[in-house]
C-alpha cells in the first residue's frame, strides 16, 4: 500500500509542478477541467499517464523553443547582442590578437577586408550594442532644426528660394 501512495504523491507532485500544462486548453495544455481527480485517474489508467506525461514534456519543450525563438527575434540593445555576432567579433579580436593581418582575417572569415579593418577600429566598443544617441554636430543639428522652420527672407514667399510667391496667393 506504500508504494501505491508514494506513486500516488509522486503523480500529484508532478501535476502541480505544471498544472498548466494539464489544465490549459489544447494546443497550449491536456485541457483537464478538473485538477484534483487528475493523480487518481492516473493512478487508475497507468497506460495514459505514460502518454499523457509524454505530451506535457513535449509541450514543455515547445514552449522553450517559443521563448529561445522570439528572444532571437531581432535582437535590440534591451536584449543584447546575438551570440553568432559575439562570436564572430570574438574571432576577429583573436585572430588580430595572434597578429594576423586584416587580410589574413577577412580571408579567413570569407567576408571584406574593409569590414575587418572596420571592426578592428572600433575596438571594444564593438561590443557596445546601445543606441546611440543624437547628433552632436552643431551644423548638422542647426541644419535639422532650422530647415523648413524658418520664415523666408525678403519676397521669398514659398520657400523655394526664387522669389516668388504661390500664383493662388494675392500677396
Amino acid at each position: 500500500m506504500g508504494a501505491n501512495d508514494d506513486e500516488l504523491a509522486r503523480i500529484h507532485r508532478y501535476v502541480l509542478d505544471n498544472i498548466a500544462y494539464f489544465c490549459d486548453p489544447h494546443p497550449e495544455g491536456l485541457g483537464w477541467e478538473r485538477p484534483g481527480g487528475i493523480p487518481k485517474f492516473y493512478r487508475a489508467n497507468p497506460a495514459q499517464w505514460e502518454l499523457d506525461l509524454r505530451r506535457v514534456e513535449d509541450l514543455k519543450r515547445r514552449a522553450r523553443l517559443r521563448e529561445a525563438a522570439a528572444g532571437r527575434e531581432e535582437p535590440t540593445a534591451s536584449q543584447g547582442m546575438a551570440p553568432h555576432t559575439k562570436e564572430i567579433l570574438d574571432s576577429i579580436r583573436r585572430m588580430h590578437q595572434e597578429g594576423m593581418s586584416a587580410a589574413e582575417i577577412a580571408g579567413v572569415l570569407r567576408v571584406r577586408e574593409r569590414a575587418i579593418r572596420s571592426v578592428l577600429a572600433l575596438g571594444a566598443s564593438a561590443y557596445d550594442n546601445s543606441p546611440s544617441g543624437a547628433v552632436t554636430d552643431p551644423l548638422v543639428r542647426e541644419f535639422t532644426q532650422r530647415w523648413g522652420r524658418t520664415a523666408p527672407e525678403g519676397d521669398d514667399r514659398n520657400g523655394n528660394g526664387n522669389g516668388n510667391g504661390h500664383k493662388d496667393s494675392q500677396f
